[in-house]
């Protein structure tokens, strides 16, 4: 078990999955206090938009009773405008995670709410910015 929190990073996070099962989920488990190292959220999207926009966008779409469990955790909440697909957006959002408490160390979870037809492209860009390792393409390319 790691003893720095888990940075879950979320491409796609304004899309209808991030709002209405993935965000909800998340914040029941941070209810019950797990993990135990605690966990941050990255949402990551091409749209224009700041950590208190992305927050407050999440929360409205949470159920109401979900609402203080959210607000327990909204600082762990932050929001990158990037497009996977070009490097130097890539290069931002490492700053942006190396920056978070455990930086490099924190155990990184990719989560793709993305189109099926741009996986390969986007695990391949994560690899290139070496957020992941790639050992065997030829698995991924058949996916």
């Amino acid at each position: 078990m790691s003893a720095h929190p888990i940075q879950l990073v979320i491409f796609g996070a304004t899309g209808d999955l991030t709002l209405r099962k993935l965000m909800p989920a998340l914040t029941r488990l941070a209810e019950k206090g797990l993990p135990e190292e605690g966990f941050h959220v990255v949402g990551v999207s091409r749209a224009e938009r700041d950590h208190d926009q992305y927050r407050a966008e999440l929360r409205d779409a949470l159920p109401s009773k979900q609402h203080a469990a959210f607000d327990a955790i909204a600082q762990r909440v932050t929001y990158v405008s990037a497009d996977v697909m070009v490097p130097e957006h890539m290069h931002r959002l490492g700053e942006h995670l190396d920056g978070l408490p455990g930086g490099k160390d924190s155990t990184r979870i990719f989560y793709l709410s993305l189109a099926p037809s741009l996986f390969t492209s986007a695990v391949t860009h994560l690899a290139q910015a070496r957020f992941v390792e790639m050992a065997e393409t030829e698995a991924l390319a058949r996916a």
